[in-house]
């Protein structure tokens, strides 16, 4: 008799986002209503773009969920 080992299955990428996009929703609505802090970040192709610590603050929360996952 042989046994078959499974690797770990992953959760499925919406249980994994939907709690993240639910917080990026209430954080970019917070946002709106305050200051707008926007600072110039090199850009890949070469210049600059404009960004803001939400914007880096919601690619922190995407990242570190699927991470974890």
């Amino acid at each position: 008799m042989t046994t078959t080992v499974h690797p770990p299955q992953s959760p499925p990428l919406g249980a994994v986002l939907d709690p993240v996009l639910d917080r990026a929703a209430t954080e970019m609505d917070a946002f709106r209503s305050g200051p707008k802090l926007v600072r110039y970040k090199r850009s890949v192709h070469g210049g600059t773009e404009p960004v803001t610590e939400l914007d880096l603050h919601l690619k922190d929360l995407m990242t570190t969920a699927l991470e974890q996952a």
